[in-house]
């Protein structure tokens, strides 16, 4: 007599979407380890389930591990080439390994794909204000300015690039619109 044993998921995910739903929930508890468990699963399920690569991407880079990240982020990409926070999280990944020049490429596929994306030119500006790009770090941050006034941020590094063309006073003249904002918005320092 043979017998037949059925394994079952102890959670009951049986779908690629399940698997994905219970990566979102472990990420939100801060159990990355296990997201990424449960990502794999819905990546097992379903090997084109590009939030899944994605998702499994941002668990990486919260980790720290960002060459692992850009592989995930590279293939949610290969499969879903339109994907702009795709592209934008590509760009954050060789942004902090330090590939300034890949990074604003990823950053420039993203303003082709959504170019309201204020945060994505904000990206771009740091990257081209580290290779000593000032000029163009400070278009950068004027189209951030651009799309959110209020990007306090910006309005600081912007002033800091300023400095560094010799454009002191309208320098100054930024980075107290930066504090004027920043306290506006309660933050302080």
């Amino acid at each position: 007599m043979m017998f037949a044993v059925l394994c079952t998921p102890i959670f009951g995910q049986t779908t690629s979407k399940d698997w994905l739903n219970e990566g979102n929930t472990l990420y939100n508890q801060s159990k990355y380890d296990e997201a990424i468990q449960a990502y794999d699963k819905a990546i097992q399920l379903d090997p084109n389930n590009t939030e899944a690569w994605f998702d499994k991407g941002l668990v990486h880079s919260t980790m720290g591990k960002d060459d692992e990240a850009l592989v995930d982020f590279d293939k949610a990409i290969q499969l879903n080439p339109r994907y702009a926070v795709g592209w934008a999280n590509k760009g954050n990944a060789l942004r902090n390994l330090g590939k300034y020049d890949e990074a604003i490429q990823a950053y420039n596929e993203t303003i082709k794909l959504k170019p309201d994306f204020s945060l994505v030119y904000y990206e771009k500006g740091n990257c081209l204000f580290k290779l000593g790009k000032y000029d163009e770090a400070i278009q950068a941050y004027n189209e951030t300015i651009k799309l959110d006034p209020k990007q306090f941020r910006a309005w600081n590094n912007k002033g800091i690039a300023l400095k560094h063309i010799g454009k002191t006073t309208e320098g100054i003249s930024s980075v107290a619109k930066s504090k004027e904002l920043a306290a506006e918005q309660g933050y302080s320092g």
